[in-house]
């Protein structure tokens, strides 16, 4: 029988000898689920937009494989600071933030010199060969500035973890990182290409495949897996979207740093902005291991960052010339839509490139407005067994409920209108003067 994932960081980074019971039927069987959906929103496709389909990794392969990849992946952000730039000799692994960003309050480049010393202190007992520090320096500063990047030495080290072939560089490189089991390469190589048999299907039906976003000690995974479709499909247009969690206080730092990675590799970004779907989940887990919760304290960080983060993005469409990026906002929030909406109306060259989404079945009255006022909308339809789709439902209506229950939200009086219209019954709302 499968076990529940071990979710801690510091505790699955150097875990090498996972078990992995669970075949690869069910995970290919979903993805031919996901390739069925993909061919029923080509058919059944808006009149004024492309077909959208989400996509779970998680139900491509076992959690605890991205757990796994998930905290190596986070290990390289906390050497940097620990073993190359020293600023800090205690950071936590799970207190690691994703990336540096706008916010960023640690250094962003180190000398050659540096670099060499920052091996030595991360593998004592296992000094760098000068052949293997000489083409890493080649890698991580191809401009030969003498300076390495935080971003380039990121991109280096996670690339030599991911690669599903890994060149001969990039195999030595690894050896310096937390071991990834043979077992654990063979089920990292399926889940990519899994997704990226996914991915072809949109490509070549012209559907967007929105990538879901997960837990933190998921998504570092699940970003690596991201970037490399981006980069196969994106080359055209946004076929392939990355998820962002707006109740994480580096939202906008990751859209950020996304952005500059569209425009250094030079694929087309799409991005499909929301709130977020594990709070409860996400509190839970950093009290239970002791560490800082990633996630805003109080609804208004989280709807401040909502706003600043599709600004920015919003920012970058208008901004980089001839690009194609696209951006999905999800959202319940009426204030939002009307000041975003305002927002595209205000710049022309990123209207047709922008569009909205609600849940089947909740605030139609933002979805309906907006289609009529000619804005790209869609509804968001989780479709499956009862006792599968469960989980999610209440994952949303958890997610929704401070928006819904807050005053002037709607909802609940339309509810109650449309039930008493159909019973034929004349519905007052009650007063709030006393």
């Amino acid at each position: 029988m499968e076990e529940a994932p071990i979710i801690s960081m510091s505790q699955v980074v150097n875990k090498c000898d996972v078990k992995y019971l669970a075949d690869g039927t069910l995970f290919d069987d979903n993805m031919k689920l996901y390739m069925m959906s993909i061919m029923h929103a080509s058919l059944n496709h808006p009149l004024y937009g492309p077909g959208q389909v989400a996509v779970k990794v998680s139900g491509m392969c076992n959690p605890q494989l991205l757990a796994r990849i998930n905290a190596i992946l986070m290990s390289i952000h906390q050497s940097w600071v620990i073993h190359f730039t020293q600023e800090e000799q205690n950071l936590r692994i799970e207190e690691c933030r994703v990336v540096m960003g706008i916010n960023h309050k640690h250094r962003l480049h180190i000398t050659r010199e540096q670099l060499k010393e920052g091996f030595a202190r991360r593998n004592p007992n296992k000094p760098i060969d000068t052949d293997l520090y000489n083409q890493l320096v080649e890698l991580m500063d191809p401009e030969k500035t003498g300076k390495i990047s935080y971003y380039r030495y990121k991109q280096v080290l996670t690339d030599a973890v991911v690669a599903v072939d890994p060149t001969p560089v990039q195999m030595k490189a690894a050896a310096y990182l937390p071991v990834v089991s043979d077992r654990e390469k063979k089920l990292w190589k399926d889940v990519n290409e899994r997704l990226e048999l996914i991915a072809a299907t949109g490509s070549a039906m012209s559907v967007r495949c929105m990538v879901d976003a997960e837990q933190t000690f998921y998504q570092l995974a699940i970003d690596a897996i991201v970037m490399n479709l981006q980069k196969k499909f994106n080359k055209e247009a946004p076929v392939v979207y990355n998820t962002y969690q707006c109740y994480l206080t580096y939202a906008e730092d990751r859209v950020s740093n996304d952005l500059d990675r569209a425009k250094e590799y030079g694929f087309q970004w799409g991005g499909k902005i929301v709130r977020g779907a594990y709070m409860i989940q996400e509190r839970k887990t950093a009290q239970e291991y002791n560490y800082t919760s990633p996630i805003w304290p109080d609804l208004e960080g989280t709807a401040a960052c909502y706003q600043n983060t599709v600004k920015r993005a919003f920012k970058a469409m208008s901004e980089v010339p001839n690009n194609k990026y696209e951006i999905f906002c999800g959202t319940h929030n009426a204030v939002a839509v009307r000041e975003l909406a305002q927002l595209i109306i205000d710049t022309p060259t990123i209207q047709s490139r922008c569009a909205f989404g609600q849940l089947y079945g909740m605030r139609d009255n933002l979805t309906f407005p907006l289609a009529k006022e000619g804005f790209q909308v869609y509804k968001y339809l989780p479709y499956g067994p009862a006792k599968e789709t469960i989980h999610y439902l209440g994952r949303r209506a958890v997610e929704n409920s401070a928006i819904l229950s807050s005053e002037g939200a709607g909802d609940v009086g339309l509810m109650k209108k449309e039930l008493f219209r159909r019973f034929g019954i004349t519905y007052q709302p009650k007063s709030n003067k006393k």
